[in-house]
């Protein structure tokens, strides 16, 4: 009895002990653990973003940002999609991300210190800088050298954007200035609109947000930038489960991608906000983009679903007519120009909306003509596979209709290509006496066509 009674309080003792270091192993580093399983199981990524920062902002009612076009690729990227939930204090993100409401909390990088030591830090993708603006009509004729700030807002009202990271000469300059300096968790374009009216003197605030303000209103100014980078911090809770790894290792390869140049490209080298304000790039209230009659008229011509051309033009460049990529590629449809010539339409009038959109629909007509389907062909295999030598290249998709035909299978079938495609990677296939166009990596492509196919489904089911 007493050799039994040991033996049960041994087990009891370990069995407490057991639980006791999965306790601590699961709160150590935060409750939540989210695993790549579980954001495809439920078919999201559930984001936590403060809904001041820097890289993301909504304008009229879509969802901007270098920082959310990141997210949204890696979303994309995991073949899920990606919700954003706006928190205005990182706190209630990081609760969130404790009870398992959320995959993945964003912030300003002042929290990482406090966070890495429960939480993993992710790669930083949004890198920005801060800003001063003032009142134009309050500064008539004063010019502010980078040694005379302290003077010229001296005496005014000084009203901070909340969330700031600590810099040096941002923490030095506000030292001088702290009777009058204001936090406010107001929305930065709320704020810019009082400094316009002359509510409020001076505006601390993200440079992308103070370029946008500038643009909206005439009274607002850029009078000073402090000139220090400071970038946002992402986080995920417990083991991370793959997310961590997953993430980190994706943002290293997508930064060599057409995909990243484009984006960069987008915000901070075709002045995109200067375009999306004064030239009304702004998504109508029931339609697609701005450009929807223009691409319904084209669509027509041909007896193309100008849905489908959405899809593209809005995977392509955003529906940003003045988008040139990293190979030359131009305009809403992301058209190189010697496909255009092929078409009498020459590079000086490639960035018109029409005239490029016109030049994509001859190459896609001249894409699906040369592929020669199968009577019978679905019509999602024939989209899928046009869209695959729309990105990809006519010559790729061929050697692996090839390849399928050499080993038995189906050349018009999207599955079989898509497969082909991905072996061309390997020197087995690409190396094989039927192909004709050498390796070919197929991640951009066949995420193009998954990208692309997702929205023209959506555009489909919201759109008749």
């Amino acid at each position: 009895m007493r050799k039994i009674l040991t033996v049960s309080l041994t087990v009891i003792l370990l069995s407490l002990f057991v639980v006791t270091i999965v306790f601590i192993e699961k709160n150590s580093r935060g409750i939540n653990k989210s695993s790549i399983a579980s954001i495809k199981e439920k078919g999201e990524l559930v984001v936590a973003m403060d809904v001041n920062l820097p890289g993301y902002f909504t304008f009229y009612g879509e969802p901007y940002g270098f920082q959310y076009d990141i997210l949204k690729s890696f979303a994309d990227f995991l073949e899920v999609d990606l919700t954003v939930v706006p928190q205005k204090s990182v706190n209630n993100a990081r609760k969130m991300l404790d009870r398992g409401e959320v995959d993945m909390v964003v912030a300003m990088s002042k929290y990482a210190e406090e966070s890495s030591l429960k939480y993993h830090l992710l790669e930083p993708v949004y890198v920005t800088e801060y800003v001063v603006l003032g009142n134009k009509k309050k500064l008539t004729d004063k010019k502010v050298p980078s040694d005379n700030l302290k003077e010229v807002v001296k005496n005014n009202n000084v009203v901070l954007t909340q969330g700031f990271t600590a810099t040096k000469a941002y923490n030095r300059w506000l030292d001088s200035v702290s009777n009058t300096a204001v936090i406010s968790y107001a929305n930065a374009l709320n704020l810019i609109a009082s400094l316009d009216k002359g509510d409020i003197d001076f505006l601390v605030c993200e440079k992308l947000e103070g370029e946008l303000g500038c643009h909206l209103y005439n009274n607002v100014k850029n009078i000073y930038n402090f000139g220090e980078e400071v970038a946002s911090v992402m986080f995920v809770g417990g083991a991370g489960d793959g997310l961590e790894s997953s993430f980190n290792n994706w943002v290293a390869a997508f930064r060599d991608t057409e995909d990243y140049a484009a984006l960069h490209a987008l915000y901070y080298e075709n002045d995109f906000l200067r375009q999306v304000v004064q030239q009304g790039y702004v998504k109508p209230l029931n339609g697609i983009s701005p450009f929807d009659d223009i691409i319904k008229r084209e669509a027509d011509s041909v007896g193309r679903d100008w849905r489908l051309v959405s899809a593209i033009a809005y995977h392509e460049s955003r529906f940003n007519p003045n988008v040139v990529s990293r190979r030359g590629a131009q305009g809403i449809m992301q058209v190189m120009p010697s496909i255009a010539e092929q078409f009498d339409i020459s590079v000086d009038e490639l960035m018109e909306p029409e005239k490029n959109i016109k030049a994509a629909l001859k190459l896609m007509d001249e894409i699906e003509a040369l592929l020669h389907f199968s009577p019978g062909t679905s019509e999602y295999d024939k989209l899928c596979i046009i869209l695959a030598c729309y990105n990809g290249g006519i010559g790729h998709v061929l050697d692996a209709r090839r390849l399928a035909r050499k080993y038995g299978e189906d050349p018009n079938a999207w599955e079989n290509i898509a497969k082909y495609l991905d072996k061309k990677s390997d020197a087995r296939y690409y190396l094989d006496e039927s192909v004709k166009n050498g390796k070919f990596h197929s991640n951009e492509t066949l995420a193009f066509v998954q990208k692309v196919m997702k929205s023209y489904n959506q555009y489909c089911n919201q759109i008749q």
